[in-house]
């Protein structure tokens, strides 16, 4: 990694270091190193004092071996850099120097971005970030300890990816992607859309994309053959409120979105958080510079007039055999619907069966989508059993946030008796009233021999996501390899 394993030598600890160069040097307890790249970025760029001193004097050190093979055993490389963001040579560098500058330390990467004022003091006390001079992108890694120091994880990762590679080589099953809802969770699935696009090659193979509230944002995106690395930079606009007026979840964007459309509730010009957020998807990457194929997309919605769950889909999409479980919308309508979450949004209109004509956010009756993509599989193949396929793949998304995991009552849990026997088990039974619908069809799908699940099931480590301070929480811990739980219903974890 480095050239000649040459680095230049500070005397003295890091500590005693210029202000100007304490972010640039990497210390140890009597010597602090630098690259050769930075000590050139910053002699050119510091014209006199202390800081120019220090740098002139700097002598080239020759960098041990063996210790610098150990400084990169002590760096955890998973999901974050294989296919989330893979990390720069320079920076790669820069933090083996720190790992062979300070023998102690362990580090896991986590992303790239800007790490938000409102993260806990613990989790900021872990956070450890890198750039390269003259960068402008901050890169993260989390100090780990020595029984978290895994370092044949990048092996587990690849036996992990060649089984889940060889579950979705079988051309006699007909591939759907679901990706449930949870709010800005949907932000987390960007690695696994990547690795998705990495074993499969080609998006046609996955033949049907449903999505429920949030999680349908992600989906469509997906099902247009949007880069998922539109996502991170639609995650990345929100957050810092780069695109002035593009609304958000807070109270602010909701309160003027019903203010708009009572305004203009008389000539049906309704606006829609969802409606642009879309809009702004197709501006980070416009239908013509996409290199994946369109995908059928489907939104699962339902209405309380009639308690019915459907699919929302453009018209070409709904075919003879479901018109009475997939009913006709624009793409604008299929998101607005299955987005609307009652209380906040309003309904979704100008979409009718037997009288209704009010759709709101599907997840209240259905979170993860499995149970209409299977009786619309089962229909055509009852129809049509030569041209259909012989069995049904779904992979599932999982991103309903539990009770578990929010880190006051795990607290509180280890109160004794009073955590143990009160608020431990009632957080458990908390998490099976949420879970137990979408748990109980994906269990009794997965009985039938001609369907296998896939589930992918999220743990970001706090309860509720939806204040935008949450973004970057959310993206930093999706791309990490133990934010995933990965297990086929009904056959249990993957194991590397």
């Amino acid at each position: 990694m480095m050239s000649n394993a040459r680095a230049y030598q500070i005397d003295g600890p890091c500590a005693g270091l210029p202000a100007g160069l304490k972010h640039a040097v990497h210390g140890a307890d009597d010597y602090a190193l630098l690259s050769e790249q930075t000590r050139r970025h910053y002699l050119a760029s510091v014209r006199e004092g202390r800081s120019r001193r220090a740098l002139e004097r700097a002598r080239v050190h020759e960098v041990d071996s063996g210790r610098w093979e150990d400084a990169k055993r002590r760096l955890v490389l998973g999901v974050a850099a294989r296919i989330g963001d893979p990390l720069p040579e320079e920076v790669l560098r820069e933090v083996h120097m720190r790992l062979y500058a300070q023998p102690t330390l362990r580090l896991e990467f986590v992303g790239r971005g800007e790490p938000t004022r409102r993260l806990a003091a613990e989790e900021r006390a872990t956070l450890v970030t890198l750039d390269v001079p003259g960068g402008r992108r901050r890169y993260h890694f989390r100090v780990v300890g020595e029984s978290e120091l895994d370092p044949t994880k990048s092996r587990e990762l690849g036996g992990l990816l060649s089984q889940i590679g060889a579950w979705l080589d079988d051309p006699d099953a007909k591939l759907v992607l679901s990706i449930g809802g949870g709010g800005y969770r949907m932000f987390a699935v960007t690695p696994i859309l990547k690795i998705l696009d990495d074993l499969l090659g080609d998006r046609s193979r996955i033949q049907e994309v449903w999505g429920c509230s949030g999680g349908a944002i992600a989906a469509h995106a997906y099902a247009e053959g949007i880069d998922p690395v539109a996502l991170d930079q639609f995650a990345y606009a929100l957050y810092y409120r780069q695109r002035r007026g593009l609304p958000d979840w807070s109270v602010g964007s909701v309160a003027k979105l019903w203010y708009l459309s009572a305004l203009d509730r008389r000539r049906e010009r309704r606006p829609s958080i969802q409606k642009q957020w879309i809009r702004y998807l197709d501006e980070l990457e416009p239908p013509s510079a996409r290199a994946q194929p369109r995908i059928p997309f489907y939104a699962i919605a339902c209405s309380p007039v009639d308690r019915g769950l459907v699919g929302l889909a453009e018209p070409d999409r709904v075919s003879d055999p479901i018109r009475d479980l997939v009913l006709p919308a624009s793409r604008d309508q299929a998101l607005a619907a299955t987005c609307a979450v009652p209380f906040l949004f309003p309904a979704q209109r100008g979409i009718r069966r037997r009288g209704s004509d009010a759709w709101i956010d599907g997840s209240v009756i259905d979170e993860n989508p499995v149970v209409l993509p299977f009786v619309k599989w089962s229909r055509e193949r009852a129809g049509s059993a030569a041209q259909s396929p012989k069995r049904l793949k779904i992979i599932l998304i999982d991103l309903n946030a539990r009770a578990g995991e929010s880190a006051s009552l795990a607290k509180l849990s280890r109160i004794p008796v009073v955590g143990r026997y009160g608020i431990k088990r009632a957080t458990r039974i908390v998490d099976m009233i949420l879970d137990s619908r979408s748990h109980l069809a994906s269990q009794m799908l997965a009985e039938l021999p001609e369907v296998d699940i896939l589930r992918l099931r999220l743990s970001v480590g706090v309860f509720g996501v939806r204040d935008r301070a949450s973004i970057l929480k959310v993206l930093l811990r999706g791309r990490t390899l133990s934010a995933w739980d990965i297990a086929r219903v009904g056959m249990g974890a993957l194991t590397p």
